[in-house]
Protein backbone atom coordinates (compact mmCIF):
# COMPACT_ATOMS: atom_id res chain seq x y z
CA UNK A 1 0.00 0.00 0.00
CA UNK A 2 2.59 2.28 0.84
CA UNK A 3 4.27 2.18 -2.58
CA UNK A 4 0.90 3.14 -4.66
CA UNK A 5 1.03 6.29 -2.39
CA UNK A 6 4.28 6.73 -2.66
CA UNK A 7 3.97 6.00 -6.53
CA UNK A 8 1.58 8.74 -6.18
CA UNK A 9 3.61 11.13 -5.08
CA UNK A 10 7.30 10.36 -7.24
CA UNK A 11 4.96 11.01 -9.80
CA UNK A 12 3.46 14.39 -8.54
CA UNK A 13 7.44 15.33 -7.67
CA UNK A 14 8.56 14.28 -11.09
CA UNK A 15 6.12 16.52 -13.29
CA UNK A 16 7.89 19.53 -10.82
CA UNK A 17 11.55 18.79 -12.17
CA UNK A 18 12.51 16.64 -9.03
CA UNK A 19 13.28 13.63 -8.55
CA UNK A 20 12.70 11.82 -4.94
CA UNK A 21 13.85 8.98 -2.89
CA UNK A 22 13.00 7.40 0.17
CA UNK A 23 15.20 4.98 2.11
CA UNK A 24 13.94 1.60 3.41
CA UNK A 25 14.03 3.07 6.85
CA UNK A 26 11.80 6.36 5.94
CA UNK A 27 9.32 4.03 4.17
CA UNK A 28 9.33 1.93 7.70
CA UNK A 29 8.81 4.95 9.68
CA UNK A 30 5.59 6.00 7.29
CA UNK A 31 4.21 2.65 7.79
CA UNK A 32 4.61 2.76 11.48
CA UNK A 33 2.68 6.80 12.21
CA UNK A 34 0.99 5.95 8.95
CA UNK A 35 -0.72 2.69 10.36
CA UNK A 36 -3.65 2.54 13.16
CA UNK A 37 -5.36 -0.48 14.91
CA UNK A 38 -8.57 1.31 13.77
CA UNK A 39 -8.50 2.69 10.99
CA UNK A 40 -5.51 0.57 8.78
CA UNK A 41 -3.46 2.25 6.19
CA UNK A 42 -5.94 5.15 5.85
CA UNK A 43 -4.09 7.52 7.67
CA UNK A 44 -0.91 6.50 5.46
CA UNK A 45 -1.76 9.57 3.32
CA UNK A 46 -1.87 11.69 6.29
CA UNK A 47 1.58 10.71 7.47
CA UNK A 48 2.89 11.22 3.48
CA UNK A 49 1.67 14.61 3.73
CA UNK A 50 2.76 15.38 7.27
CA UNK A 51 6.54 14.34 7.12
CA UNK A 52 7.20 14.22 3.37
CA UNK A 53 5.37 16.65 1.68
CA UNK A 54 4.83 19.42 3.84
CA UNK A 55 8.84 19.62 4.85
CA UNK A 56 9.50 19.13 1.04
CA UNK A 57 6.88 22.28 0.38
CA UNK A 58 8.76 24.29 2.73
CA UNK A 59 12.62 23.48 1.54
CA UNK A 60 10.91 24.70 -2.20
CA UNK A 61 9.60 27.71 -0.51
CA UNK A 62 13.04 28.38 1.09
CA UNK A 63 14.51 27.75 -2.68
CA UNK A 64 16.81 24.83 -1.05
CA UNK A 65 15.63 22.96 -3.83
CA UNK A 66 15.64 23.57 -7.43
CA UNK A 67 14.63 21.99 -10.39
CA UNK A 68 16.48 18.90 -11.29
CA UNK A 69 18.27 18.13 -7.68
CA UNK A 70 17.40 14.97 -6.10
CA UNK A 71 15.75 14.52 -2.76
CA UNK A 72 16.51 11.34 -0.84
CA UNK A 73 14.25 11.13 2.69
CA UNK A 74 15.62 8.92 5.47
CA UNK A 75 15.50 8.68 8.88
CA UNK A 76 17.54 11.27 11.18
CA UNK A 77 20.21 9.40 14.11
CA UNK A 78 18.19 9.10 16.62
CA UNK A 79 15.19 7.88 14.42
CA UNK A 80 12.41 10.41 16.02
CA UNK A 81 11.70 11.68 12.33
CA UNK A 82 12.34 12.01 8.64
CA UNK A 83 14.86 14.42 7.23
CA UNK A 84 15.03 15.77 3.78
CA UNK A 85 18.49 15.85 2.19
CA UNK A 86 18.87 17.48 -1.44
CA UNK A 87 21.63 16.83 -3.88
CA UNK A 88 21.82 19.45 -6.45
CA UNK A 89 21.16 18.57 -9.76
CA UNK A 90 22.45 19.78 -13.23
CA UNK A 91 20.24 22.99 -13.84
CA UNK A 92 18.33 23.41 -17.09
CA UNK A 93 20.12 25.88 -19.19
CA UNK A 94 17.57 27.93 -21.98
CA UNK A 95 20.58 27.07 -24.62
CA UNK A 96 22.68 24.54 -25.98
CA UNK A 97 26.06 24.42 -25.71
CA UNK A 98 27.50 26.90 -28.54
CA UNK A 99 24.92 28.61 -29.00
CA UNK A 100 24.64 32.63 -28.87
CA UNK A 101 21.84 34.74 -28.21
CA UNK A 102 23.27 36.95 -31.25
CA UNK A 103 21.35 37.34 -34.25
CA UNK A 104 23.28 35.69 -37.42
CA UNK A 105 24.78 38.27 -39.26
CA UNK A 106 22.98 38.46 -42.67
CA UNK A 107 19.90 39.43 -40.76
CA UNK A 108 20.86 43.17 -40.67
CA UNK A 109 21.41 42.86 -44.71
Amino acid sequence: IIDIELGHLYKRINELGYEVKLTDDAKDFLVEKGYDEKFGARPLKRAIQKYIEDPMAEEIINQSIEEGDKITVGLNKDKSDLQIKVTKGKKKVGKADGETKEPPADDKE
